[in-house]
C-alpha cells in the first residue's frame, strides 16, 4: 500500500510509524524545513518538504498513486484543502483529521468522508475497553495505550502549552466533569481535571516522570 500523510507533528508522525510497521510505503509531507530534516533522519521513509496544500508537492509526492492519503497538519482548514486536492488527483482513500468538531459537517459537505475528530476517537475507545476488550492494543493496536492522568500538583493551573510531553505522547483530550475538552494550548487545567492520553507504552515512564515534574 502507497500511504501519504500530510502533516509532521506528534499525530502526523505517529501514524507514518504504524504505517511504516503495516509494511506500507509511506510518504511524509512536512511544511517546516528543520522538522522535516529531523523526520527524515528519524524515519525509515520517504520525507518530503513542502505545503501540503500545493498541487506541485502533492503530485511530487505522488499522490495520484496513492492508495490512503490521511490529512494530519495540525491546521483544519489546511486538511481540508489538502485532503480536496488529494481526492482531486486521484488518491483512492482520503482521510481528514479534524480538531475542530463544528468543522465536519463543512468537510462531509465538500465530499470527504472519512472525518476524524480525535477527542471522540479517544473517547470511543475508552467505551470500546470498556464494554469489552481486555486491553487497550485491541482498540488501538500494538505497542500503543491509552491512559488517564488526573490533574494535580503542579499540573494544577498550568496551561496545556506549557506540557512537555515526550515524543511518543499525545495529548488527545481533557476531561471536565461530563465534558470532553479539545486540549487547546490556552486551556487551564482544574482540579478535578483528567488528562487522556495516546502513548507508546514504552513511553509511559517519561510520560510519568515528565507529568510529576521530574527532569
Amino acid at each position: 500500500m502507497k500511504a501519504i500523510v500530510a502533516g509532521g507533528g506528534d499525530v502526523g508522525k505517529l501514524l507514518a510509524e504504524r504505517l511504516q510497521e503495516s509494511k506500507a510505503e509511506v510518504t511524509l509531507i512536512e511544511s517546516n524545513a528543520e522538522r522535516a530534516q529531523s523526520l527524515a533522519e528519524e524515519l525509515d521513509c520517504a520525507v518530503l518538504h513542502g505545503d501540503a496544500t500545493s498541487l506541485n508537492v502533492l503530485r511530487d509526492a505522488d499522490c495520484a498513486n496513492a492508495d490512503l492519503f490521511i490529512a494530519a497538519t495540525g491546521d483544519d482548514r489546511s486538511n481540508i484543502l489538502s485532503a480536496l486536492l488529494a481526492k482531486q488527483l486521484g488518491a483512492k482513500r482520503v482521510v481528514v483529521v479534524l480538531e475542530d468538531p463544528s468543522l465536519e459537517d463543512v468537510a462531509r459537505g465538500l465530499g470527504l468522508e472519512n472525518v476524524v475528530i480525535p477527542t471522540r476517537l479517544a473517547v470511543n475507545e475508552v467505551l470500546a475497553i470498556a464494554r469489552g476488550a481486555s486491553r487497550p492494543s485491541e482498540v488501538l493496536g500494538e505497542g500503543l495505550t491509552l491512559v488517564r492522568v488526573p490533574v494535580k500538583g503542579l499540573l494544577l493551573n498550568a496551561s496545556v502549552s506549557s506540557l512537555k510531553l515526550p515524543e511518543g505522547a499525545i495529548l488527545c483530550a481533557v476531561i471536565r466533569g461530563d465534558k470532553t475538552l479539545q486540549p487547546l494550548q490556552d486551556l487551564k487545567l482544574e482540579e478535578g481535571d483528567e488528562l487522556l492520553f495516546l502513548v507508546k507504552e514504552e513511553k509511559l515512564p517519561s510520560l510519568r516522570k515528565v507529568l510529576e515534574g521530574g527532569d
